[in-house]
């Protein structure tokens, strides 16, 4: 998952979804599927260009959201690169959230040779079995 400005919602789930919503304004997003079956998402790219300053507590919230449903004994890592802000650009401030009753088998949060993000993360009632985060600052 890269994303730019957007919150990242992992929910519990029968089935594996990555659910996308944006305002329209704000509507930038790409999937990437497997080539041998169209109906598995393989990495996703959503950005959202307006930014989350102007929005209350400068929340990406309502502006950009990306929801992944969790099923029961998934396996593997999600990796999650919050995009590198330009030189003089406004950081964004996304949070990930992982919701009770969640599972999470892994999760990577950006990389040591890339450009550090700037966010949050919260979890509450649910587990992550394996965390790996690099992070320029966030809670």
């Amino acid at each position: 998952l890269t994303l730019g400005a957007c919150d990242l919602d992992f929910l519990p789930g029968s089935t594996a979804d990555v659910e996308y919503a944006s305002l329209t304004s704000a509507r930038s997003f790409r999937f990437v599927v497997r080539s041998t079956d169209a109906n598995i998402a393989e990495a996703l790219t959503a950005r959202n260009p307006l930014g989350c300053e102007s929005e209350v507590l400068q929340s990406c919230r309502r502006v950009c959201l990306v929801k992944v449903t969790v099923p029961p004994g998934a396996t593997g890592a999600f990796r999650v690169d919050q995009a590198s802000v330009q030189k003089g650009g406004a950081v964004p401030l996304p949070v990930i959230t992982v919701q009770p009753g969640a599972v999470v088998p892994g999760l990577r949060v950006g990389a040591w040779w890339k450009h550090v993000p700037t966010l949050s993360a919260r979890v509450d009632n649910a587990t992550i079995n394996h965390v790996s985060w690099y992070a320029g600052d966030g809670d």
